[in-house]
């Protein structure tokens, strides 16, 4: 490998992840919260760097440059180092956000204390969890800001030394420049001239809602703010809804269909006098600054039903976002390509929305476009100035060339699965047998070959049913997923039947689940599972038989007896935990689930 160009990239808040690219191609990038099994962990991503190493058959000293998401950008404050210590988002309890916005938010805003961060007022040295890979103490609020920032970059720096990586480069780069390189460069189809590049995030350092456009000499930079808020309030709003932030805020979305039209519009135009599309600026900030995010709109939400509250939000958002959209199409007549990141990209239903704009004739959301996948674009960042100082085309980078970046686990045998599950059929798979299982209402989880990098699950480590089989959502959300019963599955749909059943939108391809489809009215009662009952839209994987061939022939079989290539795809995982990662995660979930059948690799398991 010593011919060859090695970057590694690291992401340690939620979802810390790992990636790793070579000679400009990124092979490989897996995710911590899967590996130890704790959902949207935070740290540095420790066995994730190990796997990326041991999947590209390297030597840690081989690798030529590390390159670490957020610059002391995202540092700015006592609380952003706080974050990291706690592992906030992804260790804190709904009681624990209710407790810091009482103890720490309130009693600073409104009772005009002069607390410095939500250390101590939230437990100190007890609240920081012992799994941490590098030293804690460092932390001393007697010290500056940037005091603290540098003794947090050192232990990064030396824990990336004791690895082994010792001839490398280390750099630390911004965090919201990476949701504009994966939006870009991870796209098959991109045009220089005539491409906007946008993103929205609740935290971006520098920016967190920014436009960019891409040339041949890099991508620039032409708007932000770091005071776009509207993901803040989709975060706290979920608090006040008595779900957890950076967790749920899925599930409010999913519930906004279901509040009252005319009640949610009424909320919606509320919350609109609190912020504005600003027309020079061409980004969203606030028109009228409330005094904070949860106890000011608490009092607001107070007057209207849980579910009117996710409806007049979820319409705020789409109304505003829209409008950001319009009016920078308008002025950029020349750029109708849309390619759009960051968390707030996420939200599925907005990007339906933003889809509708007459001027845009292309829109894309890259894969899992939340932080997670920063690591792909802070290598894209990298990639690039690597192709510019070679003075290559920058139009040559290669795409993301598939979603499944992440390990193959083939280490188990009829035997062995037998002795790990004690009960249960294990035989040679046959997908003719598994269509026939699903179409007699039977779920069934696949793991097989790479798995899936984000959140999405994209059919290698999905849970499957059959799409019109009678109660088979309940089934799945009441016996497996304990999910709430507003929250709807995906479908994974053949790419020769998505026009049979989804009206066409300006996404030219979705391949990684990433925008919704509004379902044609012909089909409005056809399907029992994959479609949400209140608004007839659809979270599509469209599936071409090249990107996943075996998953493509699974469900070719099941449109053998059904007539409908289609399968509602949700991922394996138990409620409140990451994705399955290792065989045993599976096994694990197929024994303790009540899953009727899993596919593991080239077995078919049932009971």
């Amino acid at each position: 490998m010593k011919n060859k160009r090695i970057l590694l990239s690291l992401y340690e808040f939620h979802t810390s992840s790992a990636a790793i690219a070579i000679d400009g191609k990124i092979v490989f990038a897996c995710h911590e919260d899967r590996i130890i099994q704790k959902k949207n962990e935070i740290g540095f991503p420790l066995l994730s760097i190990k796997k990326c190493i041991k999947f590209a058959c390297i030597q840690p000293e081989d690798i030529d440059e590390v390159i670490i998401v957020n610059d002391k950008d995202s540092f700015k404050n006592y609380n952003a180092i706080v974050n990291y210590l706690f592992k906030r988002q992804s260790r804190y309890s709904i009681d624990d956000w209710i407790n810091e916005n009482k103890n720490f938010w309130f009693k600073n805003i409104y009772e005009n204390r002069k607390y410095k961060s939500y250390f101590k007022c939230m437990g100190g040295e007890k609240k920081v969890p012992n799994d941490h890979y590098i030293k804690t103490n460092f932390y001393d609020e007697k010290k500056s800001v940037e005091k603290n920032v540098i003794s947090l970059f050192k232990e990064k720096i030396l824990l990336v030394k004791r690895l082994g990586i010792k001839n490398a480069k280390i750099n630390f780069v911004p965090h919201y420049k990476c949701h504009h390189y994966h939006a870009f460069y991870s796209s098959k189809q991109r045009n220089f001239n005539k491409s906007l590049i946008l993103h929205c995030e609740g935290d971006g350092g520098k920016y967190n809602q920014a436009v960019s456009i891409p040339t041949l000499k890099g991508l620039k930079f032409i708007h932000g703010t770091n005071k776009f808020n509207l993901g803040r309030l989709y975060q706290w709003t979920t608090l006040n809804l008595n779900m957890k932030p950076y967790h749920d805020e899925y599930k409010v979305m999913g519930l906004s269909p279901y509040g009252d039209v005319q009640k949610s519009v009424k909320l919606s135009k509320i919350l609109n006098k609190y912020f504005k599309v600003h027309k020079k600026k061409f980004v969203i900030e606030f028109k009228s600054k409330p005094k904070d995010m949860y106890y000011f709109f608490k009092k607001i939400y107070n007057n209207f039903r849980f579910d009117e509250v996710a409806g007049g939000l979820q319409h705020l958002i789409e109304k505003l976002l829209s409008e950001w959209v319009f009016k920078l199409t308008s002025k950029y007549r020349n750029r109708s390509e849309i390619f759009y990141g960051g968390g707030v990209a996420m939200n599925v239903k907005s990007n339906l929305a933003i889809s509708k704009i007459k001027k845009i004739k292309k829109f894309f959301v890259p894969l899992s476009p939340a932080d997670e996948t920063n690591v792909l674009g802070a290598l894209y960042m990298m990639i690039e100035k690597d192709y510019l100082q070679k003075n290559k085309s920058l139009k040559k980078i290669p795409s993301l060339s598939s979603p499944y970046l992440g390990m193959e686990y083939n280490s188990y045998n009829i035997n062995s699965i037998k002795k790990y599950i004690g009960q249960g059929k294990v035989n040679i798979l046959k997908l003719e047998k598994v269509a026939q299982d699903l179409n007699k209402g039977k779920i069934i989880a696949r793991f097989s070959g790479r798995s899936e990098f984000g959140q999405r699950a994209l059919g290698n480590r999905s849970i499957l049913a059959s799409p019109i089989y009678k109660n088979i959502q309940n089934k799945i959300n009441y016996s497996i997923k304990s999910r709430d019963f507003w929250l709807p599955f995906g479908l994974t749909i053949i790419e020769e039947d998505e026009n049979k059943y989804l009206i066409r939108n300006k996404f030219k391809s979705s391949p990684f689940m990433t925008t919704c489809y509004e379902l044609k009215p012909k089909y409005y009662n056809f399907f029992t599972c994959g479609v949400h009952d209140k608004d007839n839209t659809v979270r599509a994987q469209i599936l071409k038989k090249e990107v996943n061939n075996d998953y493509y022939r699974l469900i070719k079989e099941l449109k053998k007896i059904t007539k409908i290539g289609a399968i509602v795809n949700t991922s394996m995982n138990f409620h409140k935990y990451p994705i399955v990662e290792t065989e045993e995660h599976a096994l694990d979930f197929f024994k303790f689930s009540k899953i009727d059948g899993l596919i593991l690799n080239e077995f078919y398991i049932s009971k």
